[in-house]
């Protein structure tokens, strides 16, 4: 598996970090003034040998930012040991900018579609760290593969993308061709599982 670094919430982020109207039953969530105030918190997804987690600060007025760590297991589920870690070298930075609907990820757990939050996003640079075992240049390996990032060195980026919340699950969004489209779906539960979601 190749992963590029993609400027969305995730990244968290990527990932991060993922993602005012949160929907869901949340909508008067956090009475400050910041409307991403709401978002604060670690949120967690493990897809196969991945496990990512998002950690969401809120900041100044109207702003959140979004620091993304990834761990890599010798077993999917994140199962066995950890032979690698990537993190990112600056946190993600997103800013309201207003509120809008989009379309939710298929699964059981959510509705079709609701508001969001949409965000200017904006990254700083910087060299990524890769640490582990099983590291071997910009790879890591574990049982039965790899995962591998094009180029721990990023550029200062910016995007648009937006963010959701749904009880404890945080959704990220990216703009694609005009249309928000969802990146990832993470939990405040660190067992989360991306298996535990039944699509629709």
């Amino acid at each position: 598996m190749n992963k590029k670094f993609k400027l969305s919430l995730i990244a968290c982020v990527a990932t991060v970090l993922t993602a005012c109207g949160g929907g869901g039953g949340n909508s008067g969530a956090g009475s400050d003034t910041n409307p991403l105030k709401k978002y604060e918190g670690t949120y967690y997804v493990c897809d196969g040998h991945s496990k990512e987690t998002v950690t969401v600060t809120a900041s100044g007025s109207n702003s959140m930012s979004m620091t993304l760590v990834a761990d890599l297991y010798q077993n999917t589920n994140c199962a066995g040991v950890v032979v690698g870690t990537y993190k990112l070298a600056q946190p993600l930075i997103a800013t309201h900018q207003n509120q809008t609907s989009a379309n939710l990820p298929p699964v059981t757990i959510f509705a079709s579609s609701d508001s969001v939050d949409r965000v200017s996003l904006s990254y700083a640079g910087g060299t990524a760290q890769l640490t582990g075992s099983g590291v071997i240049g910009n790879c890591v390996n574990y049982s039965g593969g790899n995962t591998c990032y094009d180029n721990l060195t990023q550029p200062v980026q910016t995007a648009t993308g937006a963010a959701y919340l749904n009880g404890n699950y945080f959704v990220s969004f990216s703009l694609t061709n005009g249309v928000l489209a969802y990146d990832a779906i993470r939990s405040k539960d660190p067992l989360f599982n991306i298996n535990m979601l039944i699509r629709k």
